[in-house]
């Protein structure tokens, strides 16, 4: 089990994962922001190969990182317009208001 937390520490998820690919993918899934880096929370080490987080879970009940955002690639929003979900990259919100979605939370 892999607790991840946003780079801020206000929110987390927990997911089940066996590599740094499940962990982005599920990361851009529940919390919307694509990840440049992973690092562990108790020390900021970053993990960036796929045997290295295998043997960090075999060590520990649940392995606690920080998922940090990849600005450059923005945002991703889900919404319900027209023809059903669609993913929007935004680096901004202003961006998503010219473009015509209400933002509701």
């Amino acid at each position: 089990m892999i607790k991840i937390f946003t780079s801020d520490l206000k929110n987390s998820i927990k997911v089940n994962a066996t590599n740094l690919e499940q962990i982005r993918s599920q990361v851009e899934t529940k919390l919307g922001y694509y990840v440049y880096k992973i690092v562990r929370k108790s020390d900021k080490a970053e993990i960036d190969d796929d045997d290295v987080l295998t043997e960090l879970l075999t060590r520990v009940k649940e392995l606690a990182v920080i998922a940090y955002k990849d600005k450059k690639k923005g945002i991703k929003v889900s919404t319900s317009c027209g023809d059903g979900p669609k993913i929007i990259n935004a680096t901004k919100i202003k961006f998503l208001k010219r473009k015509g979605f209400i933002l509701t939370c």
